[in-house]
């Protein structure tokens, strides 16, 4: 068990790096980009991001980083229930997450993991699971061409859940490991 469980920065650490395992999110800054549309990430959300569909289903809607629209599902009934009721208690434009920020947060995710962990780290295990869920789904590549555009296909499925491009979420989160099973297939 984790200590200080009644610290509002703890608690609200905690329950932000669930939101980013759940969900791939980015963990968001504070600083002030000077974009034209503000961008929102794990530890800037507001209650207004939180919406709760007349099934009970949650979903994050959000404008990301390079004003990229989002629309997360909250597919783990623990983390919904904590949005929902983060969001309940911030409001409309209050933070769900008021104790933390992105500072704090890499802070906790060092405490409670190794000193080299850092919050986006777990978004990249995330886009690898999804990358290897993809893998599993399309059939083996018989040839080069087949290759290549089985990959595209599987940054595709990845850059939907991280709300990025297939071409980022090849090159920056998705272990090339990934496609082993298919390159040996290959002889590549």
């Amino acid at each position: 068990m984790i200590h200080g469980v009644d610290n509002p920065r703890i608690r609200d650490s905690a329950k932000c790096l669930s939101l980013i395992m759940a969900t791939a999110i980015r963990p968001g800054s504070d600083t002030d980009t000077k974009a034209k549309i503000k961008a929102y990430g794990a530890t800037t959300l507001e209650g207004k991001h939180v919406k709760i569909e007349r099934d009970g289903a949650v979903r994050l809607q959000f404008v990301g980083k390079k004003g990229v629209s989002l629309d997360i599902p909250v597919e783990n009934p623990k983390v919904a229930a904590m949005l929902k009721e983060c969001a309940q208690k911030a409001g409309t434009d209050g933070k769900l997450f008021p104790a933390t920020n992105a500072r704090i947060l890499r802070t906790y995710t060092h405490e409670v993991g190794a000193e080299d962990i850092k919050p986006k780290d777990f978004r990249t295990l995330l886009a690898t699971r999804t990358a290897y869920e993809a893998v599993e789904s399309i059939p083996p590549p018989a040839t080069k061409a087949e290759f290549d555009k089985a990959v595209k296909k599987v940054g595709v499925a990845v850059s939907k859940k991280l709300g990025n491009t297939p071409t980022v979420a090849l090159q920056s989160y998705i272990s090339p490991d990934v496609f082993a099973k298919w390159e040996a297939g290959l002889g590549v």
